[in-house]
């Protein structure tokens, strides 16, 4: 969203464009929100277009937004408040009939997040505590 736009919420998108790529969650979710959808190649291509006016916005996930935000402050871009759609799991792809490899993957990552390790990862690369919750 540009910075100057009125809109402040996710709840708000209806009737408005919205750069997306052809197969983007957040496209369809901005499309069952009631946004236009304007095709583009990728976030980069979606922003720029939000950043000259030529759509209202795009959507993508926070990380990355977060990463934008830490090597383009002055884009002149903003966060609408709210959740676009619901959250997504993320997983570790690992070959079929591998119980050890995944108890040890499993143990690994439950370790970090009871010392907090995953946690200051997060911070450190992405500015925001994503650790999920037990």
């Amino acid at each position: 969203m540009a910075k100057d736009s009125p809109l402040t919420s996710v709840d708000q998108v209806s009737g408005h464009s919205a750069a997306q790529t052809e197969t983007s969650n957040f496209g369809q979710s901005m499309a069952r929100a009631g946004a236009q959808l304007v095709p583009v190649t990728g976030f980069d291509e979606a922003v720029m277009l939000v950043a000259f006016g030529r759509v209202d916005m795009t959507g993508n996930d926070f990380v990355t937004f977060q990463s934008f935000f830490e090597q383009r402050p002055d884009a002149g871009i903003r966060l609408l408040d709210g959740p676009l759609g619901e959250a997504s799991e993320s997983a570790v792809l690992m070959a079929r009939n591998q119980p050890r490899l995944r108890a040890a993957v499993d143990q690994s990552l439950n370790h970090r997040m009871d010392t907090g390790d995953l946690r200051k990862i997060y911070e450190k690369y992405v500015s925001t505590d994503l650790t999920p919750e037990p």
